[in-house]
């Protein structure tokens, strides 16, 4: 069988023989061997004798090629053939064996074994013949090599061309140089950028050495640096890279390769916060591009969309973003054929800015614009147009547009390329996506599993992304913790994973773990939405562990980096004027706490569900109830609480975990207004609802416990309130350890403690009084509240009566928020007390018991 043949005619080597077959030495390399001396006479005559013949036609390496793969044997006899017709270290008998080792698997053992013999005996050759005029063999062989995707062979075929290089034109020749970008290629095909950048720096080295710090000759060897010190995330030095190429490029007519570099340096320059550079080289690259025609300005005019989007989602510019969208359309004035995609995708970019800068009606307007658009385009340009637009409208809250949009891509995608298709899987990536920001977490965790299949290995890490999001919410915490984790060890997703893992472990009371995934200062921070976003996420973590002191850097620095960034009526403040009046809550400023939730409800923020960016409805909700209810503003509390509770019961139906935060705001509103009974059955509710997810031991079960402490205090059942404010302290403790929900405890601990134990009750208090000045400062005016309490227990102790008849006088609370109320329950235990101490006989423990029931008379009518 000859199943070998066309591979044989297809061989590369084959087609490019007949230019080997011209070299001039090649002939007369068995009489070099024979005498090194050969002479110009001799030189001139082997062209006729190297046009004897192909080594690839030779029978034996026919015969050889014929087998797949071929036998030792077999080879042996071919390259035995080739040392006899051409000589023992000749370029025909290294061609032959180099080809040979391509024949089998890279990591075989023949491969390797062939290679290293052909690099071996072309070493020989070099030896032989120094000054040699032929070809590079080794560049050719390793190019050869490189293309077949054989990157360790390839490596070592140019090192064999660079000791050609340096022994024909020495160590430091500019040809060496073009060796050394070749190689840099194969590290960067073996994703080896550290390898690639250090021969490249060395290549530049010596092109500048041999032509100067200005020549053209420069310009491939800063590319290819610019390009590794990108792919390394090394910013500053792609930019300084980029610049030199910039001002080489430099000329009286503008060239697409300098706007190429100049739009790289644009972007480059922003991203390591170059900002200057950065708008200069934008700046000339419209005047570049103003110099060129109109048709060689398109292909640049995605890319400038790309840099406004950027400028707008990372850096949350609407401004600067709109500036550059509107230059790039009036850059495409006047081209034909109309460049509708881009137009559109221009429109869909602005429909973002204009949206975050307040102009809600334009937005709609201009959103509406680029659909037309998108609609007059074939499916591969009306489907790039729809993907964004399906984005924009997420952003906005439109979350019907926004499915809508996303379900005709998929559509445009399984018509175009299939169902089970890569990007039909994608497609689907993004409704899962958009079920996600909707709250329909099976959906998601259906489309995800539908996508997994036909996904491309790049696109695993975003689908197991949406999966862990969705597994998070449905309350499945191990199993997204598996995926967080895995995703931390995942390029670009290693950030956002890391995030979501801290609102992971937070949801679970993992304080410490939480914040160990968030490794920085207040100081670290720069002016920059990603670090606002994160110091908001570490003010929370330590508020909800009730540090206020700790909190408090975090939660300013958040908000005074993004009022440095955004306008005041931008709907993405409300997230942390939220957090920043919980804080001010925190501090009983009560009525600045209120103002700063009123502010974020007003700028109308889309409901937001992804771990990225937490709950906010619910956190605005909570921040305005809070402070409302502290001021005593009942009927507007009533109502916040009453509509918040209303939306996330149709967004996250009425049993979900998020709903239960709602009643328990709920229920602070139905107390503060004396409603026990109302208050009662909705921490009860909210209790039910939180176990199944949250557990017994939770902090919010100590949350709904202490309201149910509190009920018990309102209706004076000082047994039932001990009980509940004693589990409550209990968990608090567990939970956070000091922290400012355990003050609120132990002082209503500490109230219930009155009617049982004086001493107790002084303890809680005194504690509290020591963790509140640790925890929220020695200025806070709970110092001074508990200071009080603390003095009024003290007086109860020093005016207690303990005399034989066993009975105890109370005094009268020196506040009117403190007032103290004897029950009836107290009586038989002090009757019990007093029989214990009373002497044995009738007459004296009646009488003591007359007295005792005299003292419960009293103590009734003073309570009443």
């Amino acid at each position: 069988e000859v199943v070998a043949e066309p591979e044989v005619a297809e061989e590369p080597e084959v087609a490019e023989e007949p230019e080997v077959a011209e070299e001039p030495v090649v002939a007369e390399e068995p009489e070099v061997d024979e005498e090194p001396g050969v002479d110009e006479s001799e030189t001139v005559e082997e062209p006729e004798t190297a046009s004897a013949g192909d080594p690839f036609e030779l029978d034996s390496v026919q015969a050889a090629l014929a087998q797949t793969p071929p036998e030792p044997e077999a080879v042996a006899t071919a390259v035995n053939d080739c040392v006899d017709r051409y000589g023992h270290a000749s370029h025909e008998t290294v061609k032959v064996m180099a080809h040979f080792a391509s024949l089998y698997p890279p990591e075989s053992e023949e491969a390797i074994g062939y290679d290293g013999q052909a690099m071996e005996l072309f070493g020989e050759w070099i030896d032989e013949n120094p000054k040699s005029d032929l070809p590079d063999l080794a560049s050719e062989l390793a190019r050869q090599s490189q293309e077949r995707g054989r990157l360790e062979s390839a490596l070592g075929w140019y090192a064999r061309a660079m000791q050609w290089a340096h022994t024909k034109f020495g160590p430091g020749s500019s040809e060496s140089a073009d060796v050394l970008l070749r190689l840099g290629e194969i590290y960067e095909q073996a994703e080896q950028l550290e390898d690639a950048e250090g021969v490249y720096r060395e290549a530049l080295v010596l092109l500048e050495s041999w032509y100067g710090l200005r020549s053209s000759r420069l310009l491939p060897a800063l590319a290819n640096l610019s390009r590794v010190s990108l792919a390394r995330g090394e910013f500053e030095a792609a930019t300084e890279f980029l610049e030199r190429q910039s001002k080489l490029l430099e000329g009286p007519v503008q060239s697409v390769g300098r706007a190429q570099v100049l739009c790289d340096l644009m972007t480059t320059a922003h991203r390591c916060g170059e900002f200057e550079r950065s708008d200069v080289a934008r700046q000339a690259l419209i005047k570049s591009l103003e110099g060129l025609p109109v048709d060689r300005r398109v292909p640049f005019a995605e890319q400038l969309i790309e840099h406004g989007r950027y400028l707008q989602e990372e850096f949350w510019d609407p401004r600067a973003s709109e500036e550059i969208l509107s230059t790039t359309s009036r850059l495409l004035e006047s081209a034909s054929p109309v460049p509708t995609r881009q137009l559109a995708l221009i429109e869909a970019e602005l429909t973002v800015d204009y949206y975050f800068k307040g102009l809600e009606e334009r937005a709609q307007e201009t959103l509406e614009s680029a659909r037309s658009k998108a609609n007059d385009l074939d499916p591969s340009d009306q489907l790039a147009v729809l993907v964004r637009l399906s984005e924009v409208a997420a952003q906005m809250g439109a979350s019907e547009l926004a499915r809508e949009l996303a379900d005709r891509c998929l559509e445009l995608e399984v018509t175009g390329s299939g169902k089970r298709s890569a990007a039909a899987s994608k497609a689907l990536l993004r409704v899962a996506s958009l079920d996600l920001d909707a709250y329909r977490l099976e959906a998601t965790e259906t489309a995800v599993a539908m996508a997994r299949s036909g996904l491309a290995a790049d696109d695993q890490p975003q689908a197991s992304f949406l999966e862990a999001q969705a597994l998070t919410l449905l309350g499945r915490y191990d199993e997204a913790e598996r995926l967080f984790l895995e995703l931390c060890e995942a390029g670009s997703f290693a950030l956002p994973a890391r995030r979501c893992l801290a609102e992971l472990y937070l949801i679970q009371d993992q304080f410490e773990r939480a914040q160990e995934q968030l490794d920085f200062t207040v100081d670290d921070a720069v002016e920059h939405p990603q670090d606002a976003l994160d110091l908001e996420l570490k003010g929370r973590i330590l508020l909800e562990r009730g540090r206020l002191l700790e909190a408090a850097p975090y939660v300013e620095r958040a908000m005074q980096i993004v009022d440095g960034l955004v306008q005041r009526d931008d709907p993405r403040r409300a997230r942390f004027l939220s957090l920043l009046s919980r804080l001010q809550f925190m501090r009983a400023e009560h009525q600045e706490a209120a103002e700063l939730a009123s502010q974020a409800q007003a700028l109308k923020a889309p409901p937001t569900i992804s771990l990225q960016t937490g709950l906010v409805g619910l956190q605005l909700a909570e921040a305005l109830v809070l402070a409302q209810v502290a001021l005593g503003e009942l009927k507007p509390a009533e109502r916040t609480a009453e509509m918040a509770h209303l939306q996330a019961s149709e967004f996250f139906g009425e049993d979900d975990i998020n709903t239960h935060r709602i009643l328990d705001l709920l229920a602070r509103v139905a107390l503060a207004k004396g409603d026990t009974d109302t208050a009662e059955s909705h921490w009860t509710e909210a209790i039910d609802m939180a176990r199944p997810r949250l557990g017994d031991e939770h902090s919010f079960m100590a949350r709904c416990l202490l309201g149910l402490a509190r009920v018990s205090l309102e209706r004076g059942e000082w047994g039932t309130a001990r009980t509940y404010a004693g589990e409550a302290r209990r968990l608090e403790e567990q939970a956070r350890g000091e922290s400012y929900q355990l003050i609120e405890a132990s002082l209503a601990l500490a109230k219930a403690e009155e009617h049982f134990d004086l001493g107790e009750a002084e303890y809680l208090t005194d504690a509290a009084l020591d963790q509140c000045a640790d925890l929220l400062g020695a200025d806070h005016p709970w110092n001074e509240l508990i200071a009080e309490r603390l003095e009024h227990i003290n007086t109860l102790l020093e005016h207690s009566i303990s005399d034989e008849e066993g009975t105890r006088a109370e005094v009268a609370a020196p506040t009117e928020d403190e007032v103290v109320e004897e029950v009836a329950e107290e009586a038989p235990a002090e009757e019990e007390e007093a029989a214990e101490e009373a002497p044995a006989e009738d007459e004296v423990v009646e009488e003591a018991a007359a007295d005792a029931a005299a003292a419960e008379e009293e103590a009734a009518e003073e309570a009443a």
